[in-house]
């Protein structure tokens, strides 16, 4: 199977190394995750969109005949030769890269922090991190819906209020091992949330990014094996397709509506938990 568009970053690392043998880690509908001596590597489909350790393909047939524990190879390489089955070809000369960083010449002002709290307010989650937000003295949050569990909100929310309070007050001594990895799915909503407080540290250049990049390296082993990933990612200033062009669209003043909607179409509430982190970060920062 041909790629046809992959990461900056992940382009780079197979430059160097053109032949690796993975192991399927996950697979769904369209996509699939591989386990490899790189980490782990997301493969989608066209109907997708990248993240910072994607390769696309164009055929979503491909994906249907995976198993976990298959082994895939991955080929980089300007050879001619068709693929074989169970092969990801990639050809350095014709294949798109994604890029995953953040410009830094971007204004977020007032009216960018109320837009998106509208957004948010509009969208509320009963399994996301926003109704648990909203409990918190520090932030100027309201909520129509409740967390859908009282005994995980009990048991979450003195570990969210000392977190707010550290970040709130930015805290050097910050400890996230007890915040990691709270929620559910593939990406839990704690997580997600870091992911959009460290994109908007990182498009400020804000000193505290340091801060909390290493609490977030110190604590990914307590999380899922995808969000890891991602959280290392953007520790690495790297992030998905949809956070990338929403802070474009900030930039040109321009479909940023459009942009917070692909956003917080992100699996249950995984978009929305990200927009609460990137709102947060406006609160405290910007």
């Amino acid at each position: 199977m041909d790629v046809i568009k992959i990461s900056q970053p992940l382009f780079k690392e197979l430059e160097v190394k053109p032949y690796i043998c993975v192991q399927v880690h996950s697979v769904f509908n369209s996509a699939c995750n591989l386990n490899s001596e790189l980490g782990l590597i997301s493969v989608i489909s066209e109907t997708k969109r990248m993240n910072p350790r994607a390769l696309m393909v164009n055929d979503t047939n491909w994906f249907q005949h995976l198993q976990p524990n298959h082994m895939v190879e991955l080929v980089f390489s300007q050879k001619g030769s068709p693929p074989r089955p169970y092969q990801l070809k990639i050809n350095p000369q014709s294949v798109i890269q994604f890029s995953p960083y953040l410009s830094h010449k971007i204004s977020l002002t007032q009216q960018i922090k109320t837009t998106i709290y509208n957004y948010l307010y509009a969208h509320q989650k009963e399994m996301g991190i926003y109704p648990l937000l909203c409990l918190s003295e520090k932030l100027a949050m309201s909520s129509t819906v409740t967390y859908y569990s009282p005994m995980l909100s009990d048991y979450f929310l003195p570990k969210l209020f000392s977190f707010i309070d550290a970040v709130a007050r930015h805290s050097l001594t910050i400890d996230l091992k007890c915040f990691v990895g709270f929620g559910s799915g593939l990406t839990p909503s704690s997580d997600d949330l870091l992911v959009g407080l460290l994109s908007v540290l990182d498009v400020l250049e804000h000193p505290y990014f340091a801060t909390l990049q290493s609490a977030c390296l110190n604590a990914v082993d307590r999380t899922t094996d995808v969000s890891r990933v991602m959280l290392q990612s953007a520790c690495e200033h790297q992030y998905s397709q949809e956070i990338v062009e929403l802070y474009s669209a900030i930039n040109n003043e321009k479909h940023i509506g459009e942009a917070i909607s692909h956003l917080l179409s992100i699996g249950h509430s995984s978009g929305h938990d990200t927009l609460c982190g990137i709102y947060i970060g406006l609160i405290f920062f910007a």
